[in-house]
């Protein structure tokens, strides 16, 4: 295939791209279905249902098997601005 050829063949796969995104344009989404309104008492549902699924994790229910080592915490966390050196 030549420069010329090529050239024509991808003038002639731009045609029908363009025609199909200058078709789409006016279309638009279906819309999106709202949730129905919530509730009182749903949310309530949900928070009842969240505090009972964490209660059931196994890093709570046997804790020296399941959870990570303790996290050490400076209680005298040092200032990015001093030096170590210098207390």
């Amino acid at each position: 295939m030549n420069q010329t050829s090529s050239g024509a063949a991808l003038r002639l796969l731009a045609l029908p791209l363009t025609a199909g995104l200058l078709t789409s344009c006016g279309q638009q989404a279906a819309p999106a279905r709202q949730a129905p309104p919530r509730t009182a008492k749903a949310d309530v549902q949900e928070v009842e249902a969240l505090v009972t699924a964490i209660k059931q994790h196994p890093s709570l229910i046997d804790p020296l098997k399941n959870a990570g080592p303790p996290i050490h915490v400076d209680p005298m966390p040092h200032s990015a601005g001093t030096h170590h050196g210098q207390k």
